[in-house]
């Protein structure tokens, strides 16, 4: 069984804390075998990523979460930036242009930038959209009290569940996964497609801590700070964010 975790944020999101390396390094830590970085509106830190992934033993999807004009939008296996601000049918085109796919992100979400049911309804009735959005993030690690909401949408839309961390930071990298039969990027791309994925929670060993330590490290960036993982010592680090990034 494979897991996946498709939504991280690095410092090339303006509220991300963690390097490029130091993700890798956690994710190989938490026995993850795909990942994919997924930076607000941004695709800086996917090429360290392609780097730096035989070293740490793991599959790299390329990955961007794009602001449109009704909420967030994870895309993956594209090749640049797609410009944020475009309606979700708009940019879910442009995705399959691309010849990448995508996924719903912490749907229905209060302060998320969610996208609603009835806006990924009418963006599934084009064709090649519905080719293209191929899941649901039914659980999302930052988000308690819309995942069960989010599991229903995905069986109404007949969508395949995934689970993501969504993280911010080092800790919570593997929070929530995507389980799927194999451990190549292929399989979980027919996975998807088969609607056989599951969702579900993985690393929680920080959970008593969970928000404490979001707004700290978020706290951190606003200061122009970042933690990422001590080559040496394995230990979290704090190092100035334009030191970390390439």
């Amino acid at each position: 069984m494979g897991l996946a975790d498709l939504h991280l944020h690095s410092v090339y999101s303006r509220d991300g804390t963690a390097d490029i390396e130091s993700i890798l390094r956690q994710a190989n830590k938490r026995g993850l075998d795909i990942i994919a970085i997924t930076d607000h509106n941004s695709m800086n830190g996917v090429p360290e990523a392609l780097t730096l992934k035989e070293k740490y033993g793991l599959q790299i999807i390329p990955g961007i979460e794009i602001s449109t004009a009704e909420g967030h939008l994870l895309a993956y296996e594209i090749t640049h930036p797609i410009p944020p601000g475009m309606p979700l049918k708009d940019t879910v085109l442009r995705i399959h242009e691309l010849g990448g796919f995508c996924a719903i992100p912490h749907p229905m979400s209060l302060g998320a930038d969610a996208i609603r049911g009835k806006v990924l309804k009418q963006a599934l009735g084009h064709p090649k959209a519905a080719q293209t959005i191929l899941a649901i993030e039914s659980i999302n690690g930052g988000v308690f009290r819309r995942n069960q909401h989010a599991k229903g949408l995905a069986g109404e839309f007949e969508l395949a569940s995934i689970g993501n961390s969504d993280s911010h930071n080092i800790l919570s990298i593997g929070r929530a996964v995507t389980q799927f039969q194999g451990t190549s990027i292929q399989d979980l791309k027919k996975a998807l497609q088969n609607r056989t994925t599951s969702a579900s929670w993985h690393h929680r060993i920080w959970d008593p801590f969970y928000y404490p330590l979001h707004s700290a490290f978020h706290l951190l960036r606003i200061l122009g700070y970042s933690i990422g993982l001590d080559k040496r010592t394995q230990r979290p680090k704090m190092y100035p964010v334009d030191l970390l990034k390439k």
